[in-house]
């Protein structure tokens, strides 16, 4: 019995849950109920959103639309190379307060 118990945890994938995929939108698009494109319409993808990719079949993703909402969409609406961000949107340097990003001076810096 223990070794049973040992040989399934050996098993396991060594991090936990494999990590999710993610594509972006740059085009919107219907998403389906079903991969056929002439399928039921589930709702519309919006240009910059994340997506959670679950499946590649052709041209076609399954993705995780909204919450528990999964849809299949055109994989020319969407890239894999997650935008840059906005200028001043990271915190650092370009983001308008004083000090480099702190909204007060350190000592010796007035």
């Amino acid at each position: 019995m223990t070794g049973l118990l040992l040989l399934l945890l050996w098993l396991l994938p060594a991090g936990g849950a494999a990590a999710a995929d993610f594509v972006w939108v740059v085009t919107a698009a219907k998403a389906t109920r079903w991969i056929e494109q002439d399928s039921p319409e589930i709702g519309e993808t919006e240009v910059g959103k994340r997506l959670e990719l679950l499946a590649r079949k052709g041209e076609r993703l399954r993705v995780r639309v909204t919450g528990s909402k999964f849809g299949w969409i055109d994989a020319a609406t969407v890239t894999d190379q997650e935008p840059a961000k906005p200028e001043g949107e990271d915190g650092g340097e370009g983001d308008g307060l004083p000090g480099g990003g702190l909204p007060f001076p350190f000592p010796g810096e007035e």
